[in-house]
């Protein structure tokens, strides 16, 4: 016979610390809306560096530093920004000099207050959320 299910409250949930929540395998709304949300910025950086390869950009990683140049230019995408909290997602750099610094964000992900900055204070820099808002914001910087 299989164990009864038992179902917690969210006000029940939010009071539990850390440690045990994690014991128990539950999450408060708020961790698991965090989690979705780096989820979808995941694969909006995933589809935005495809659409980049495919378009004559390379990732400027060891691989891709042998002695070719790339088509167009080079992009960077920084894993773990959290740790460096001076640059944005993703980089994009064009043969002639240009440089476009997006901040890829799913379209509740919330914005953090280096990044805002960022974004105010600098021209060649952008928030995207959405993949098709990141492709016209890259296509509208290369004409």
């Amino acid at each position: 016979m299989p164990a009864p299910t038992v179902t917690l409250s969210d006000k029940l949930i939010e009071k539990l610390d850390p440690q045990t929540r994690k014991e128990m395998g539950v999450q408060t709304r708020d961790e698991i809306s965090a989690k979705i949300n780096r989820k979808s910025e995941l694969a909006i950086q995933n589809d935005v560096e495809g659409w980049l390869r495919i378009n004559g950009f390379w990732p400027r990683t060891p691989g891709f530093l042998d002695g070719k140049k790339p088509e167009k230019g080079w992009y960077i995408h920084l894993h773990q920004t959290k740790k460096n909290p001076i640059i944005l997602d993703l980089l994009i750099f064009t043969h002639d000099g240009r440089c476009l610094e997006l901040e890829l964000k799913t379209e509740n992900g919330p914005i953090r207050e280096h990044q805002q900055a960022i974004l105010n204070t600098t021209e060649c820099s952008a928030l995207a959320r959405s993949t098709v808002e990141a492709i016209t914001k890259i296509k509208e910087w290369l004409k």
